[in-house]
This record gives C-alpha cells, sequence and structure tokens, in this order.
C-alpha cells in the first residue's frame, strides 16, 4: 500500500483483520511520540553543519518551530521542535540552546 492510498485503506481493512479504527489511531499516536522523543533526544555531536536554520511551520492548531542543520554534502538534518510562534524569540533560543546541549557546535555553523 502507498502512504497515499493509507487514508483509504486503513478503514477498510480494519474490521476485517481485527483491528478497531481507533486501535490503529492510538497506535499511530504512540509510535509517533516514540518517534518524537528520540529525535528529541538524539545526539548531534558527530554532525559537522554548515548552515542551521529555523523553519517555522503553521498547522491548524499549531505552531512548530524546526531547527534544521545542512552539512557539507548538502544533506538536511532535522535537529529539533519546538511549539510556538517563529516570531517569539524564546521559544527560537530554548531551541538553539536545546540542540547545543545535545552536542551542536554552533561556532562551525552559519545561520539563517
Amino acid at each position: 500500500m502507498s502512504t497515499r492510498n493509507y487514508k483509504k485503506i486503513l478503514p477498510q481493512v480494519s474490521g476485517k483483520v481485527g483491528i478497531s479504527k481507533s486501535s490503529i489511531s492510538l497506535g499511530l499516536i504512540e509510535a509517533s511520540a516514540e518517534e518524537l522523543k528520540q529525535l528529541c533526544e538524539k545526539w548531534l555531536e558527530d554532525l559537522e553543519l554548515l548552515v542551521i536554520y529555523l523553519d517555522g511551520m503553521v498547522y491548524p492548531e499549531h505552531h512548530i518551530i524546526a531547527a534544521v542543520g545542512v552539512n557539507r554534502k548538502g544533506y538536511k538534518h532535522i535537529l529539533g521542535l519546538a511549539q510556538g510562534s517563529s516570531q517569539n524569540a524564546a521559544v527560537c533560543v530554548d531551541l538553539l540552546q536545546d540542540i547545543v546541549k545535545r552536542g551542536v557546535i554552533l561556532s562551525r555553523s552559519c545561520f539563517l
């Protein structure tokens, strides 16, 4: 099943394989919470980043700030996430302080 079609297919097969729609939703929530925890605790010391930028995304009820690092080969690495407006300096500073605690050396990077 392609990721494009999962929303259509999961409800159809859920009753046939003994899985309720609510358990699929709960399973997705639990799995995504674990992935988010791992992302936010990941040690970043080995990354040699040239550029770090903060990018804000707006979802219907939430503003999310992502810290993204780019290495010499142009690969992007998600360094961390924070909830709050990109216009809020305190949220952005806290996010940068968090990635420094996890090993990013800011003096080696350019900020955008």
